[in-house]
């Protein structure tokens, strides 16, 4: 079970807890009882509202920093493609070579390369060959290692 529904299930036993000494203080009053007797239920009825209320609190902040890492991620992410975009600027390569060294670095295959781009696989070699060249590097593993290595590097 994950965290989100564990947090759910505390809110609906509190909302629930609170739900029965609201009716419990009702009927007991209505029964006459001492004040003696409404002590203790009120007391633990206004420790089950404090604890529903951090619950609630705690749930909100966790979505926030949440959100705010969302962000962080998206702006490292962008970040991360406008270096690789500059990289294939700075190696001149066309248009086609710039698509398919995208797919090289996100992981594709040759054969799925040519399948998303309607090609024969012979053609996405002849320029995987062309990126390896402008680029320095030996093959897609080593492509794909220029642009980690900057990115640890830039880490460390």
């Amino acid at each position: 079970m994950n965290d989100r529904k564990i947090a759910l299930i505390n809110r609906i036993v509190l909302v629930i807890a609170g739900i029965f000494f609201i009716v419990d203080l009702y009927y007991d009053r209505l029964e006459g009882e001492s004040w003696l007797h409404f002590i203790p239920e009120v007391t633990v009825f206004t420790l089950v509202i404090f604890a529903l209320s951090y619950e609630i609190l705690a749930g909100t902040r966790l979505r926030s920093k949440l959100l705010e890492h969302q962000q962080q991620l998206a702006d490292l992410q962008g970040q991360f493609a406008d270096t690789i975009r500059q990289e294939f600027r700075k190696w001149k390569l066309t248009q086609s070579e710039t698509e398919i060294a995208w797919l090289i670095v996100k992981g594709f295959s040759f054969g799925e390369i040519a399948c998303l781009r309607g090609v024969k696989e012979k053609t996405v070699r002849q320029q995987a060959t062309a990126i390896y060249a402008k680029s320095g590097a030996k093959n897609r593993n080593e492509l794909t290692a220029l642009f980690l290595e900057d990115l640890l590097t830039a880490s460390a």
